[in-house]
Formats: structure tokens, C-alpha cells, sequence
């Protein structure tokens, strides 16, 4: 039997981390190369792949490369992020 889980229950139980970083890099298919910022999340400077969430996505952003945004990743796979908001 395969169970379910709906999508509110797996944002919950996956941890995420938020951080802030500069797009370097405009991507094709809404994805953004983002230069993280060293600090208290990040040890080193690093480059994660990252789209545009659905809400910033309902909303008339534009990302160009220099901007400074805010991005969460997930444990799951560090490499890949979602961006919560341009600073």
C-alpha cells in the first residue's frame, strides 16, 4: 500500500535554510544562477541554480544580474533553490 502525503505536510517536515545571494547569471526556463554570500549559512562563497516561486512568479518581478534576492534551499538538494524575494 503506498501512503500518501499531501503537499502541505511535505513542506513541513523538509527543513529549509533561507539565504541571501546575487544573480550572476539569467538562465533559460525562469532559472537564475545565484552567487551565495558568505555568512553564518554559507561557509564559502557558492553558486546554486534557482527559480522563481509561484508567488513572486503571480507578482510583476523582474530579476536581471547584479540584483540582490533572498532564496531558500532544502536539505534535499543543495545545489537547487527557490527565490522568496528580490531585496
Amino acid at each position: 500500500m503506498r501512503a500518501e502525503i499531501s503537499w502541505s505536510e511535505a513542506t513541513e517536515t523538509e527543513q529549509t535554510a533561507k539565504l541571501t545571494g546575487v544573480v550572476e547569471a539569467v538562465l533559460p526556463n525562469a532559472l537564475y544562477r545565484i552567487r551565495l554570500e558568505a555568512g553564518p549559512g554559507v561557509a564559502t562563497e557558492r553558486t546554486v541554480t534557482a527559480g522563481v516561486t509561484s508567488s513572486l512568479r503571480h507578482q510583476t518581478v523582474r530579476l536581471i544580474v547584479g540584483d540582490r534576492v533572498r532564496l531558500k534551499l532544502t536539505t534535499f538538494d543543495p545545489n537547487r533553490g527557490q527565490i522568496t524575494e528580490k531585496l
